[in-house]
């Protein structure tokens, strides 16, 4: 009798959630033949944005900006979420910067807003009160800069994010803020069509900021509980209403 009353608690409830980690090592998006547009491993599915790009092709996702998507995209299936454990990354960028204080007032902010102007050592900006351009030297190449992004979501709505300087970093891990996500954003967080600013600087690159290589995706997937038909369920309760029968033949 104990023994039914567990199975039937067994089947009140459902197939217990299943979980795992995965690897996303993307080689089926490798040099030969057509280079496929997405991808899938378990329960994941992820997007290979520069799949048609001379030269992306490869067992790996290739981002960048100038000609390339800056962001791939990795979903779960209905149902699933995964926790963010690690990737690989191999990253390169080139990004200048140049002071406001050699701005007018206000003519940085305005700057900054309209982008459009690029930044590199063949370029100038216009600064001082007659419109003298600076030269080569007042630019510095950023020697750190938080250029790769990640977002995390959950049911539409991100829920974590952050930006990273990639300088030494080949396999990154983030804080527990990534995790129980349904979806996933990885991409260069720089444009080279823009620029951008902090409190001390002006920032924009040449005709390209850089690219970022992403490979072995470590997840781990949750799959949530998957109820049992109700016929099982009622073929339960069925089986628990002849037991007493049983007994009664036992008797005799």
């Amino acid at each position: 009798m104990a023994r039914l009353f567990l199975v039937l608690m067994m089947l009140a409830f459902g197939q217990s959630a299943a979980a795992g980690s995965v690897t996303l090592t993307f080689d089926e998006f490798s040099c030969t033949g057509t280079p496929a547009s997405e991808g899938r491993t378990g329960s994941v599915t992820y997007t290979n944005p520069n799949s048609s790009a001379i030269g992306a092709c490869g067992p790996q996702i290739l981002l960048g900006d100038d000609g390339l998507d800056q962001q791939m995209r990795i979903f779960a299936d209905p149902g699933a979420r995964f926790d963010l454990v690690s990737f690989d990354i191999d990253a390169t960028y080139e990004i200048f910067r140049v002071a406001r204080s050699l701005f007018n007032p206000g003519r940085d902010t305005q700057i900054a807003e309209q982008g459009g102007n690029r930044v590199q050592e063949s370029f100038f900006w216009d600064v001082g009160p007659r419109g003298e351009l600076a030269e080569p030297a007042q630019l510095q190449q950023a020697e750190s800069h938080p250029f790769f992004g990640i977002t995390g979501l959950r049911d539409g709505k991100i829920v974590a994010r952050t930006r990273i300087d990639t300088n030494g970093v080949s396999t990154y891990q983030p804080s527990s803020e990534f995790s129980d996500l349904d979806e996933l954003r990885l991409g260069v967080a720089a444009n080279s069509r823009a620029i951008w600013a902090n409190n001390r600087f002006l920032f924009g690159c040449g005709n390209q900021c850089g690219q970022a290589t992403i490979d072995n995706v470590v997840l781990n997937v949750q799959v949530a509980a998957v109820p049992l038909p109700a016929t099982v369920f009622l073929m339960g309760f069925g089986l628990l209403a002849l037991w007493p029968l049983r007994r009664m033949r036992k008797a005799n």
